[in-house]
C-alpha cells in the first residue's frame, strides 16, 4: 500500500518563486476538513509528502472584509512533509488571485468564493467559470477559544534556481472571533469533469469545520534547508 505522494515535482510545480506572501488584515475564514479517497489523494500529492491515516482534504474559503468580491478558495490535502503535519496545496479559485497567489503559488482557476452568514448558519460556495464546484453549510455555529485551533503551514511548489522544489508557506491566523460547527455538510456538485480536483477529492466523511474572523497571513514562501543527517 503506497504511503507517499505519486506526483512528480515536475508535474506538481506549475509556477511561483520563493519569497512571496499574502496578508489580509480584516478577513472572514471558513475551513472544513473531510475524509477523501486514498488513491485520489496520493495521485494529487507530490513526492516527498506522506499521507495521513485516514486521508483527508481541506477546503479553505477566505473573504477580505475590506474589499468586496476579493474572496478566494483553496483546496488542499493533509500530509506530512519533513515529518511535520502540513496542508498540501492542490488548487486555488479566485476572480483575480493577486497576492493570494504570491503566498500560495500553484495552479489557480478563474472563479469566485463567498461566505454568507444567515440565521443560525454559515454557508459558502465556490464557483469556477460560473458553475458551483463546492457548497458548504455549517449549522448552529458556536463560539470557542481561538487557542483551540491549530494552523499548519502549506506545502507549495516553486521554481528554485530554475529547479522544481517543494516550499513551505507559514499560515498565521490572529483570530478575533472563532466558531465551530457540528453536523456540517460539504457537497461536490455532480457532473463535474473527471479531472476536476473537486470531483476527485469529493467528501466521504466530515471531520471538522470552523469560521474565524481576524487577520490572516500566508508566507513568506521559503524552500527549507536540507535535513541534517547524522
Amino acid at each position: 500500500m503506497p504511503d507517499r505522494g505519486q506526483r512528480t515535482l515536475a508535474k506538481y510545480v506549475t509556477a511561483g518563486a520563493p519569497g512571496g506572501s499574502c496578508r489580509i488584515e480584516r478577513s472572514r475564514l471558513l475551513q472544513v476538513t473531510f475524509e477523501v479517497d486514498r488513491d485520489a489523494a496520493l495521485a494529487l500529492m507530490p513526492e516527498d509528502v506522506t499521507r495521513p491515516i485516514p486521508c483527508y482534504a481541506r477546503l479553505l474559503v477566505v473573504e477580505d472584509l475590506g474589499h468586496e468580491g476579493a474572496g478566494f478558495a483553496v483546496l488542499g490535502l493533509g500530509g506530512r512533509f519533513r515529518m511535520l503535519p502540513r496542508n498540501v496545496f492542490v488548487v486555488g479559485v479566485a476572480a483575480a488571485p493577486g497576492s493570494a497567489a504570491d503566498g500560495l503559488p500553484g495552479p489557480w482557476l478563474s472563479g469566485s468564493a463567498a461566505i454568507r452568514r444567515g440565521e443560525g448558519e454559515v454557508t459558502a460556495e465556490v464557483e469556477v467559470e460560473g458553475r458551483t464546484v463546492a457548497s458548504v453549510r455549517l449549522p448552529a455555529p458556536f463560539a470557542i477559544d481561538p487557542g483551540m485551533l491549530r494552523w499548519d503551514a502549506w506545502v507549495v511548489g516553486v521554481s528554485d534556481q530554475r529547479r522544481p522544489a517543494l516550499a513551505e508557506s507559514p499560515f498565521e491566523v490572529r483570530a478575533e472571533q472563532t466558531w465551530l460547527s457540528r453536523g456540517f455538510s460539504v457537497e461536490a456538485v455532480q457532473g463535474l469533469d473527471r479531472a476536476s480536483p473537486f470531483r476527485r477529492l469529493r467528501p466521504l466523511l466530515p471531520v471538522s469545520a470552523c469560521v474565524v474572523e481576524g487577520a490572516v497571513t500566508f508566507g513568506p514562501v521559503a524552500v527549507p534547508a536540507p535535513l541534517a543527517i547524522g
